[in-house]
């Protein structure tokens, strides 16, 4: 028997054609970590909810940073099992931010992205370059508490 190149190849076309393929989503929000496999058509195969309490005190509002990454990897453990992912996609809160040394390592508990805390350093910000600079700059219509660049201030001067 005689085979050409030709019909390996849309042998091997089929196969991968017919192959099932897992996606995982990861969705990082504000007090759970979801994680959900799908296959290629659409279909949900499996999901995973770890859900976390906040440290609020006041305008203050954080998690411990190392947190995040134990929780997104008990979540996609009890997501993925042992199926092969094809593909990764990640959502994440807007701005709350993780410190970290040069190594990765987190230098201080995550500043949510619903704190308050730096709604003095917006101001400053705000009075030194003004709503129309900032706009221009970053696309953002007001200097709000929430913003990093506030939060960062916040945290030189503190």
């Amino acid at each position: 028997m005689i085979i050409n190149k030709c019909d390996l190849t849309n042998k091997k076309e089929s196969i991968q054609k017919t192959k099932r393929q897992y996606l995982l989503g990861v969705d990082v929000g504000t007090t759970s970590i979801k994680a959900a496999v799908f296959d290629n058509t659409g279909r949900q195969i499996s999901s995973s909810n770890v859900d976390y309490t906040l440290i609020a005190k006041g305008d203050y509002i954080e998690l411990d940073a190392n947190l995040y990454w134990t929780l997104f990897r008990k979540a996609m453990a009890e997501a993925v099992g042992d199926l092969d992912i094809s593909a990764l996609s990640i959502d994440t809160q807007c701005e709350t931010m993780i410190l970290t040394d040069e190594n990765g390592n987190p230098l201080r508990n995550a500043i949510v992205w619903l704190d308050n805390r730096a709604a003095k350093q917006a101001s400053e910000i705000e009075q030194v370059f003004g709503v129309k600079k900032v706009y221009e700059v970053t696309g953002q219509p007001e200097v709000t508490a929430t913003w990093p660049a506030a939060k960062l201030l916040w945290i030189k001067q503190n």
